[in-house]
């Protein structure tokens, strides 16, 4: 059987499919007077979010448990952009092409998919995940065809076929994920509440891509997309980074020119950056308080407690042991 999840593949999942397969495996829907739909059955109990805003324009997502191993196998009928944020819990990696995309906990990213790719991925029985956020088309900017170039940098996504990246900044997308999966929210205001926050995520996408356009100086296009992905690398595997030598072999440049065009980017040396992503993923999971203060540290790579706690001080002013007693916001 070949089905589809929003978890996995944003725009690729079609609700056509969702009712084979709700069929097939005997599951009860419940659809709710709302742009979410409730599941519960033998295979996946939770809410699915499919949610058209604009022509070209999706809320996709999902807040499930799944009850049952499901493997996910699509082709992209046309070019899509997508943008997923893991709320909370954890999503399988997904497969391009024999790229493997991963995702890491309150992390975001934007995922160009040309047509005629087979996407591949999978549900684990047992796990729990919530996930959600948006897909393009070209249609939907086509429509702002003469505007002032403000949605350029997503139309370069188009012209470049740009794989997949991590968001940087990506708090305001987290809120604005959990924003859609909500149910505060019935009928008519509850699409207006999802509608909102999509549009409000594909502002703050665009404010990041912007921000990535701007080259520092003495650099090329070409170089700084080669620093961009040496941070989507680590980013990818922040609990057991590549060696500085594997990671320049990966990108194509050498240690001392990427040690310099990383700096001059972002502000920071790779290391700095990587400490930095370690910690501020370290911190959801606290906010989370799913696991143990030591487990969270060793899953973003600190393998000592001690320099795993000092560090977090220094980062954020007080000891990782007071964030679960910080309030929200």
């Amino acid at each position: 059987m070949t089905c589809l999840a929003p978890s996995n593949l944003g725009g690729g999942f079609r609700h056509s499919d969702l009712e084979r397969a709700a069929e097939a495996l005997s599951m009860r829907l419940q659809p709710q007077d709302t742009a979410l739909t409730t599941m519960n059955g033998p295979v996946m109990q939770g809410r699915m979010l499919l949610h058209e805003v604009q022509p070209g324009l999706h809320a996709t997502g999902y807040d499930m448990k799944f009850e049952v191993d499901l493997p996910l196998v699509e082709e992209i009928e046309e070019d899509v952009i997508l943008c997923s944020t893991l709320v909370s819990g954890e999503s399988e990696p997904m497969v391009i092409d024999g790229h493997e995309i991963t995702f890491s906990t309150g992390g975001s990213r934007l995922i160009f998919v040309p047509k005629h790719r087979v996407c591949i991925g999978s549900c684990v029985a047992g796990t729990q995940g919530a996930v959600a956020g948006f897909s393009l088309r070209r249609a939907w900017l086509d429509q702002f065809a003469d505007d002032d170039g403000t949605l350029d940098p997503l139309r370069q996504m188009f012209e470049d076929g740009v794989g997949s990246r991590v968001l940087r900044e990506g708090g305001p997308l987290r809120a604005l994920a959990g924003q859609m999966l909500s149910q505060d929210y019935l009928g008519a205001l509850g699409r207006i509440n999802i509608e909102s926050a999509v549009l409000a995520s594909l502002v703050a996408v665009t404010g990041v891509l912007t921000a990535d356009m701007r080259v520092p100086p003495g650099m090329s296009r070409r170089q700084l997309r080669r620093v961009e992905d040496a941070r989507d690398i680590l980013a990818a595997r922040l609990a057991n980074p590549p060696s500085m030598e594997e990671l320049c072999r990966c990108v194509g440049v050498n240690p001392t020119t990427l040690r310099a065009q990383f700096k001059a980017t972002f502000g920071t040396t790779v290391f700095g950056w990587l400490r930095d992503r370690r910690l501020e993923v370290a911190r959801v999971m606290l906010a989370e308080g799913e696991h143990s203060v030591t487990e969270i540290g060793w899953r973003v790579g600190f393998s000592n407690p001690g320099a795993f706690a000092t560090a977090y001080r220094r980062r954020f002013g007080y000891p990782p042991t007071a964030e679960r007693n910080r309030p929200a916001g």
